[in-house]
């Protein structure tokens, strides 16, 4: 397998929390269901917790914005707080427990959200 034909968005292996580079990798492995799987990670948000009537709520990247407070929490360097200052900003947090305490669309927490996006990405990519 060439490592160097999957996306140049990463170096050696995938950044499996960017959506493109996975749906790239899956696309050079030649994964049988590569177009469920796409289709199921380029999705934005899932967000099952809001009610069909009330539409699908447009959010950030569940992978990504995990991805952020992970290295947020690891690294704490200024570039870490920067990637992860918008998501502090718009759930209206001032630590890292705020921001994953804080109530999102169908009464439940923006962590708990994101456990819930990601369970569906994946039961989606694996049909």
């Amino acid at each position: 397998m060439n490592l160097s034909a999957i996306s140049s968005k990463s170096f050696g292996e995938p950044n499996w929390f960017i959506p493109a580079a996975t749906i790239d990798a899956a696309s050079v492995l030649s994964v049988p269901n590569r177009s469920t799987i796409s289709a199921a990670i380029g999705v934005s948000s899932l967000r099952s917790t809001v009610s069909p009537s009330a539409g699908i709520a447009a959010n950030s990247s569940p992978p990504r914005e995990v991805q952020a407070v992970r290295n947020y929490i690891a690294h704490r360097g200024k570039n870490a707080a920067g990637r992860i200052a918008p998501l502090m900003t718009s759930h209206n947090a001032s630590n890292v427990l705020q921001l994953l305490d804080s109530p999102v669309a169908g009464g439940i927490r923006l962590f708990e959200s994101w456990v819930s996006d990601m369970l569906n990405m994946a039961d989606f990519a694996t049909r």
